[in-house]
């Protein structure tokens, strides 16, 4: 069985594209050293906010937290040729690239600093209440929520958006499925959600940060 260190350094290793057993560049070290610290961060608040501090994280459990973190990827708006897709933590390693990055949904190109801090930090915190397995959202998932909250620029207009939205779905259950045992929805129904970027061949899925979830 994979040890801890063992499923960081092949997680760092596909991720930053860097060829297993071979000699390292001190760039590409110190880039796998702080992609290694995020992830053991992230892998930190799993288990203290979802586990509550109770037990570490399982195999299977670490093995998706790896797995989101890859599969959570943008595009990055270079000057020529092809625009790369890589994962946001990724990008977030080299200052000033973020500004760069946008995701694709529908026809409407969206680049990462639309979403004030306040605002992309309260939709975090939502989208992580609606998974059950309480993972943090894809970058995808965080846009495509907020566009469905008509894109509010503020913490008071966010309150707004919920309050129509839970208005609306109440509505829906009372006139529509009454008696039906329709389970709640989830931040992976693509009916709520549009579709996720957890194909690298897709177009790609996020909106850049810093801190917390970004």
């Amino acid at each position: 069985m994979l040890s801890v260190q063992d499923r960081l350094d092949n997680a760092t290793n596909k991720m930053l594209g860097i060829a297993p057993g071979r000699s390292m560049t001190e760039e590409q070290r110190d880039r796998k050293f702080r992609l290694t610290q995020k992830l053991e961060e992230r892998l930190q608040q799993y288990e203290e906010k979802v586990l509550g501090g109770s037990r570490k994280a399982n195999p299977k459990e670490f093995q998706e937290i790896l797995d989101r973190a890859a599969l959570d990827t943008v595009s990055v708006d270079e000057d020529w040729g092809v625009d790369p897709v890589e994962p946001i933590m990724v990008t977030d390693l080299t200052p000033g690239r973020v500004e760069k990055a946008y995701l694709s949904v529908g026809s409407e190109t969206v680049y990462g600093k639309r979403i004030p801090e306040p605002v992309y930090e309260n939709i975090v915190e939502e989208l992580k209440q609606k998974d059950s397995g309480g993972l943090a959202p894809t970058e995808r998932q965080i846009v495509e929520y907020w566009m469905r909250l008509g894109r509010p620029r503020s913490m008071g207009e966010v309150d707004a958006a919920m309050e129509r939205l839970t208005s609306e779905e109440q509505r829906r259950q009372i006139s529509g499925t009454a008696g039906s045992q329709t389970a709640p929805a989830s931040v992976d129904d693509p009916a709520i959600f549009g579709v996720r970027a957890t194909d690298p061949r897709r177009p790609p899925g996020g909106m850049p940060s810093s801190g917390g979830n970004r």
